[in-house]
């Protein structure tokens, strides 16, 4: 496995997570500093996000001959470009600007470093290095956010982003000096696929126990499985929407001190992270209980 390789890529997703999730922490103080409403604030998320979704396919597709390698490196240049912007920033006005530029490097980065995780591994180890990499965007929930909120607080949320525009900068250094040159083509499967004659082909599951003299099994619905993703679609939502504004919450109506929150940010992290890895565990064989209590 290339260890060095891989956990640089994950400070890499780190980094990107942590950048676009911070003003979830420091939103009073940004709002304040502003002059703007919290929930300006909180769209600054939004627009994010929205620059990722439209601009990312079409980048993409525009860049699909650029060296893997080099796109990472420009992409974090990029990030830091736009976190500088957002640190020094006179106006609400500038910081939209600044972080539409961020969201884009976004795009460009989740669409890159996955399928070139692809070409420094064996398919064999792609399951775990894919997992590396992506662990790093959810230990920015846990570290990112509460460290940034914390440094916010102490030096000013202006001060956050530029520490962490730094760190970008660091990043990029690394991915240029870790990241080989040349990588070999991802070794995929391309064999054809097996298709099973009917009726034990997929979709006539029914039929094909009846043949063999099997219990017969309920007909599967493609509604069940629309359902589950609207279920995911609407929880994923609350999640991003609730989390936007944590912190409002808790120093609003819950009443939690300012000098408690990165603490308090801290321990959702963790919580989410203790969840993620007991909820298989204990419902793998009852996924649907696992269902009952979550809705």
């Amino acid at each position: 496995m290339p260890w060095a390789q891989l956990f640089t890529l994950a400070a890499a997703t780190f980094m990107s997570v942590t950048i676009e999730m911070l003003p979830t922490g420091v939103m009073n103080l940004m709002s304040k500093d502003l002059g703007v409403s919290e929930s300006q604030i909180g769209m600054l998320m939004t627009i994010f996000a929205m620059s990722v979704v439209f601009t990312s396919t079409p980048l993409m597709y525009l860049l699909r001959h650029v060296p893997k390698r080099l796109l990472l490196v420009t992409v974090f240049a990029a990030f830091a470009v736009g976190t500088i912007g957002t640190a020094i920033a006179s106006s609400y006005a500038i910081i939209v600007i600044t972080r539409i530029v961020t969201g884009i490097a976004q795009g460009v980065f989740w669409a890159s470093v996955t399928a070139y995780v692809g070409h420094l591994v064996h398919r064999s180890q792609l399951t775990t290095a894919v997992s590396i990499t992506s662990g790093g965007g959810g230990l920015a929930f846990v570290l990112g956010v509460p460290l940034g909120t914390a440094l916010g607080q102490w030096l000013g949320w202006r001060t956050a982003f530029l520490v962490l525009a730094a760190l970008c900068l660091l990043v990029a250094i690394l991915l240029s000096r870790i990241l080989p040159t040349r990588v070999a083509d991802p070794q995929t499967d391309t064999a054809a696929i097996e298709v099973q004659p009917a009726p034990t082909a997929i979709g006539d599951a029914e039929q094909a126990g009846r043949d063999h003299g099997l219990p017969k099994r309920p007909r599967r619905s493609m509604r069940l499985v629309i359902l589950v993703c609207l279920l995911c679609g609407l929880t994923i939502t609350a999640h991003f929407t609730y989390y936007t504004y944590i912190s409002v919450q808790l120093l609003g109506p819950t009443g939690l001190a300012h000098e408690f929150l990165a603490i308090a940010l801290f321990a959702y992290g963790v919580t989410s992270c203790i969840a993620t890895f007991t909820t298989g565990p204990l419902f793998s064989t009852r996924s649907s209980l696992g269902f009952r209590i979550a809705y």
